[in-house]
């Protein structure tokens, strides 16, 4: 199966992809969780071009089942393999809408 999807884009810089983040958070409270790796591991911020920033874990899964189901396959998308790429961290931001917004509809995606 060929997943194929487009949605409108635009730029997100740090501020805008972490509120971004947030609001799908609390659409998808049973869906997605956030944590920052800072905060898992004990780690300082990182300076971000003029700003201090956090690198954020996004969790996506049906967490009502989590606790019964802990051997389902798990998969790990990285945004940030260079750090100072822009482009990774707004294609795994707008793919996490696009999996929580069809997660429902779409039997790929469920599956």
């Amino acid at each position: 199966c060929f997943l194929s999807f487009a949605l409108p884009f635009e730029y997100l810089d740090y501020n805008r992809m972490m509120k971004k983040l947030e609001f799908l958070e609390m659409r998808y409270p049973g869906f997605l969780k956030l944590e920052t790796s800072q905060k898992r591991f004990s780690l300082p911020p990182l300076q971000c071009r003029n700003t201090k920033c956090e690198t954020m874990i996004a969790t996506l899964t049906e967490h009502s089942t989590w606790d019964v189901e802990k051997d389902r396959p798990q998969v790990l998308f990285s945004g940030c393999l260079h750090g100072d790429e822009v482009v990774g961290p707004n294609v795994l931001a707008y793919a996490i809408e696009y999996f929580l917004d069809n997660y429902l509809t779409n039997p790929w995606i469920k599956y």
